[in-house]
């Protein structure tokens, strides 16, 4: 692969080729964006972090107004909002003043995490130096193929010494490129370390003044007064407790007196309202079924005499016809039975 830069290093005159080039390009841009966007704003980073660390041990007022007046127009308002809600404020006595307490240590919320890991993308930057070393050792082993594709053991003796110092130019392209990128990287991290110590530092030291504004705890005095109040707050949900219960129960039983009474007396006007009913319509009944019930009663008992005396007269005549015919087949056997007595006697006594 022909050269298209030719550089004397350490008193080699050593050529690039297009893609050695590309890989050395990708490099240089990779650590110009590590000079941009990681160091340049890591000492910005860092003189916001003195510069406030100064003025909060300066300070004399310690009010949280004018404590985050100091932050208002920086990248850390909003950890300061977070933190000033932590603090809490005792009164002293039936004054006005009051003193601060710091719940938790600043350093729960200003922490490396928040103000320098996320703001310099501290993620991607620890593993450039990973990045360029790769691209190195890419840059290496393409140079040294191209190279022994381009060396012919079978050429002519006399033009073997001009392939060997193409194979050894190439070699030592290849190493070149290596150890730029390697440069690039071992540069990368010295600066990448050095920097994320000193604002690791930084952070530290502010933490640290923000916990000597305010002392730590709420103190044994507020504790105890808690608990006294934690108490007779209980004390008195219990009698609260009590209280409604004995009102509720006197009140349901009420309800329940009333609503029986209610209902006895409702089921009472019922009754006595049904039974009202019940005889009124019974007159009513009784009134207009009387003189029917009586034209029948008297229809019947005149069909009844009537067919009484006809049912007199036929079984008259039915009985008289029985005896006639009874005595009439008596008499015709009792005097059979005179015939053949008769016989028996004559006989006999003709026999004697």
């Amino acid at each position: 692969m022909p050269n298209i830069l030719s550089l004397r290093i350490l008193g080699w005159n050593i050529g690039f080729t297009p893609f050695t080039l590309s890989v050395l390009a990708v490099v240089g841009v990779l650590f110009l964006a590590f000079i941009v966007l990681y160091s340049l704003p890591s000492l910005s980073i860092g003189r916001r972090l003195k510069s406030l660390t100064r003025q909060l041990r300066e300070t004399k007022d310690f009010s949280p107004d004018k404590i985050g007046q100091l932050f208002l127009h920086t990248s850390l308002h909003r950890p300061w909002a977070e933190y000033e809600k932590t603090l809490h404020h005792e009164k002293i006595g039936g004054s006005d003043s009051s003193r601060i307490f710091a719940t938790i240590p600043a350093k729960a919320i200003f922490n490396e995490t928040v103000l320098v890991d996320t703001a310099l993308k501290v993620e991607f930057f620890k593993h450039l130096p990973g990045i360029l070393t790769g691209l190195g050792i890419i840059g290496t082993f393409f140079t040294l193929i191209s190279g022994l594709q381009e060396f012919r053991v079978d050429l002519d003796p006399t033009l073997l010494q001009s392939q060997l110092e193409g194979l050894i130019k190439a070699v030592r392209e290849a190493f070149v490129v290596s150890g730029l990128a390697i440069f690039f990287a071992i540069l990368v991290t010295l600066l990448e370390k050095i920097r994320i110590h000193t604002l690791y530092r930084h952070v530290e030291d502010l933490s640290m003044a923000l916990d000597g504004l305010y002392a730590g705890g709420v103190g044994e005095q507020y504790l105890s007064r808690l608990v006294v109040a934690s108490e007779e707050n209980a004390v008195q949900s219990r009698h609260l407790k009590d209280g409604l219960v004995n009102d509720l129960k006197q009140m349901l039983e009420n309800l329940t007196t009333r609503q029986i009474e209610a209902s006895g007396q409702h089921y009472q006007n019922l009754s006595n309202h049904m039974a009202k009913e019940n005889e009124r319509v019974t007159t009513a009944l009784r009134e207009s079924l009387q003189a029917p019930m009586e034209s029948i009663s008297h229809a019947v008992g005149a069909l009844g005499q009537q067919r009484g005396e006809q049912v007199h007269g036929l079984l008259e005549d039915l009985l008289a016809t029985f005896i006639d015919r009874l005595q009439g087949t008596l008499g015709q056997q009792m005097q059979d039975v005179s015939h053949m007595v008769t016989e028996l006697d004559f006989g006999q006594n003709i026999k004697f």
